[in-house]
This record gives structure tokens, C-alpha cells and sequence, in this order.
């Protein structure tokens, strides 16, 4: 639990991704995260459950981890205070300012922002399609092949938007009331929110009820603009949303499936999500450095792999697939690599250093699994997912 800015009592929920905010308003029961924030050392938690839960994670060799060993407490994600606004760092079609009112923690995949005043007003704003089509000129889109639209901290705090504090009483009262209507409901793409796929389709009457109304007061009475300017506003964001995703699609055409996903993509939004700590960048540091080595090659899996022990040691399964091993370790060492896909492995002989990695390297499995899942979770076709899967498993290991 930490305070919000009241005093209240809030649970440790973090909002990890765009797609968990179904509506503008962040709601708990669409959040399955929670994070635990500790800011003592650990001589001040003698006695306590924490302290337990702490001396597991380090048995399971999570104080090993480049990221965590860096901290002067590994386990200490510092004092944070979240904003009442987040910013998605990456947008697609959903063009939007998640409202966070209850102060839960935000993920990296969005920036903070701490409105001083009017936070509102600000809201509406930020929600409004004027400042979608400022986000679409002034944005750059990721990897240079069009597809999601990558926003940096600087970028985000140098676009132009109306000055709430210059705007009259009366309309931020009225953009406050709308702004709060809107958000109560789940937010769609933009094509959805303005009623057209392409600029041809576009008309007043066909974008959703309570957009249009926050955008007359916005567009129309804070920054002046005629029906047919905001008419304008529209087409342009469509245009540049619907380019936006066609050039991605045509990026790298051979490597896109019939399904309409982009491989290359996909691939490297994965791996930018998974940053540095790979199975890949483990092998070469912790396995190939380590001397003696020994070879082994792995079967083809064609299913779950299982880790059983047998009478005289320990086997790995997977569908009519047997592999025996020495001991534990190995079992579980071998057990990662054969998930991932890889043919053969390099194991060190010292038992006693293959079990001072394997909780390092069995958490590293479990992260990259997360990750897979995140963006993968939502492809029901099965023939399809293995394909990514693959592929991705590749990119990790090597």
C-alpha cells in the first residue's frame, strides 16, 4: 500500500501496459499487477515476513541480476511518486491519456505526468483529436517503418497545447463535465471514436457523441476553429493514422503474414521490451566464460517438457522425447534451453557453480516468458504463435 496526495491508503497496483486501460479512467479490476515497494535496509526488517520474502528471492538468485546488483538494495525500487496522468510511450491506433486518479504505479511503458493545475482540464485536452493529430505530425513512428508512434520525454513536453490556466472559467467547467463523461467509457481506436477509415468517410455526425463534444468545446470555442476547419482536423488525423499503419504493413512485405501481422515488427518491439538481459547475453557471459564445458544435444520438443525424478537420477520429457540427466541441476539447466528450442548446449562441470546460476537463469526464462505472453497472449491462431514463437526464441538465444 502507499498514500496518494490525500493520505488515502491505495494498493500497490502497476499498470504495465496500454492495453490493461480498457477506458480513460484507470480501474482496478482491469489491473493483475501488483508491485511490492521496500525502502529499508534489511537489518531494519528483522522479524518480518518481508525479510523472508526477500532472503527467497536472493536463494533464487534474483540479487544477481544486472539490473537489480546495481542498486545500492537490490530489491529498492525507490521512493516513486505516480502521476495522476500516464502517457502510453508507444501509441498505435488508440490515441489516448490514461487518468489515474487512485495514483497507481505506471510501468515504463508510460511517463508520468504531475499536472500542477487543473489536471482535468489537462485531461481533456490530451484526449481531444487536436492534440492526437499534433501527436501524429510531431511524433516519430518506431523503427523508421511506420507502425506504433515512439514518443520521447522531450518530444511529449515540447508539443504545443492550449494553456489551461489562459482558458475561461466557464469552458473548464465545461470541458472538466465532458472530459469526466468521456472517460467513463472504454476508449476505441480512432477510426472507431471518429466513425471513418479513410478521410473520404468523415463527417461531424459520425464521431461518437461525448468526442465531439469535448472536441466543439476545444476546437471550436478555446482555439476557434470553423466546422469546417475541425472538419479538417479529422481527416488529417485519420490520414496520418491509416498511413501510419499501411506503410508498416508494406515494411518488410515478405516477412507478413497473411494474418496482417508484421514479423519484423513484432520481433523488435519484443526484444526492445526485453532490453539487454537475454537467455543470449547469459550463456555468453555466465557459460562460455566458465571452464570446463561440456556438450550436450538436445532433443526436438513436441510439447510441455516435464522434469521428473527417476530412480537413478533425473529425466526431461517432452511428448515421446526422454533425455536422462546426473542430477538436479542439469535437469533444470537443460530443461531452459530445450523450451527455447536450442539443438546443443555447452553445461559447466563444476555442479556447484551450475547451482549458484540456475535461479538467475530460470528467472531470466520466466521473464522472457512474460513478455512473450504480453504480446503474443491476444493470437488465438496456434500455428501462427508457434511461428513467432520460434522466431523470437531465436533472437533471445543467440
Amino acid at each position: 500500500m502507499h498514500q496518494d496526495e490525500k493520505g488515502n491508503w491505495v494498493p500497490n497496483y502497476v499498470i504495465k501496459s496500454p492495453r490493461e486501460c480498457k477506458s480513460i479512467v484507470v480501474k482496478p479490476e482491469d489491473l493483475k499487477y501488483r508491485v511490492l515497494m521496500i525502502h529499508k535496509d534489511k537489518k531494519d526488517l528483522r522479524g518480518t515476513n518481508i525479510l523472508k520474502y526477500i532472503r527467497e528471492g536472493e536463494h533464487k538468485g534474483y540479487h544477481l541480476r544486472p539490473t537489480c546488483a546495481s542498486r545500492e538494495r537490490w530489491y529498492d525500487l525507490r521512493e516513486k511518486k505516480p502521476g495522476s496522468i500516464g502517457w502510453p510511450y508507444m501509441l498505435r491506433e488508440r490515441i489516448f491519456a490514461p487518468f489515474n486518479p487512485n495514483f497507481y504505479f505506471l510501468d515504463c511503458e508510460f511517463f508520468d505526468l504531475y499536472p500542477r493545475f487543473l489536471p482535468i482540464t489537462m485531461l481533456g485536452i490530451l484526449n481531444s483529436s487536436s492534440f492526437g493529430l499534433i501527436v501524429e505530425i510531431l511524433s516519430r513512428s518506431y523503427g523508421g517503418g511506420g507502425g506504433p508512434l515512439k514518443i520521447q520525454v522531450y518530444e511529449l513536453m515540447g508539443m504545443p497545447m492550449p494553456d489551461p490556466i489562459k482558458v475561461s472559467n466557464t469552458l473548464k467547467d465545461k470541458l472538466e463535465k465532458t472530459s469526466l463523461k468521456i472517460s467513463k467509457r472504454p476508449i476505441s481506436d480512432i477510426f472507431s471514436e471518429l466513425g471513418a477509415s479513410s478521410s473520404e468517410e468523415v463527417s461531424l455526425d459520425k464521431v461518437k457523441p461525448d468526442r465531439r463534444e469535448l472536441d466543439k468545446i476545444l476546437m471550436g470555442e478555446i482555439l476557434g476553429l470553423t466546422d469546417e476547419d475541425q472538419l479538417e482536423v479529422y481527416r488529417a488525423v485519420v490520414d496520418l493514422v491509416k498511413s501510419r499503419i499501411e506503410k508498416a504493413k508494406s515494411f518488410g512485405k515478405r516477412r507478413k503474414t497473411k494474418e496482417g501481422i508484421d514479423i519484423d515488427l513484432l520481433v523488435k518491439t519484443v526484444m526492445d521490451k526485453l532490453g539487454e538481459d537475454t537467455l543470449g547475453k547469459f550463456y555468453q557471459g555466465k557459460i562460455l566464460s566458465h571452464k570446463p564445458l561440456r556438450t550436450r544435444n538436445l532433443p526436438k520438443v513436441s510439447g510441455k517438457v516435464k522434469l521428473e525424478q527417476e530412480l537413478f537420477g533425473w529425466r526431461l520429457s517432452s511428448g515421446r522425447e526422454r533425455m536422462d540427466c546426473t542430477s538436479e541441476m542439469e535437469a533444470r539447466y537443460l530443461k531452459v534451453w530445450l523450451e527455447a528450442g536450442v539443438e546443443t548446449i555447452k553445461i559447466p562441470k563444476d555442479e556447484d557453480y551450475l547451482k549458484e546460476i540456475i535461479p538467475e537463469l530460470e528467472d531470466l526464462k520466466r521473464r522472457t516468458d512474460e513478455v512473450f505472453e504480453d504480446y503474443l497472449g491476444s493470437i488465438l491462431d496456434s500455428k501462427l504463435r508457434q511461428r513467432l514463437l520460434h522466431q523470437l526464441w531465436q533472437e533471445v538465444v543467440k
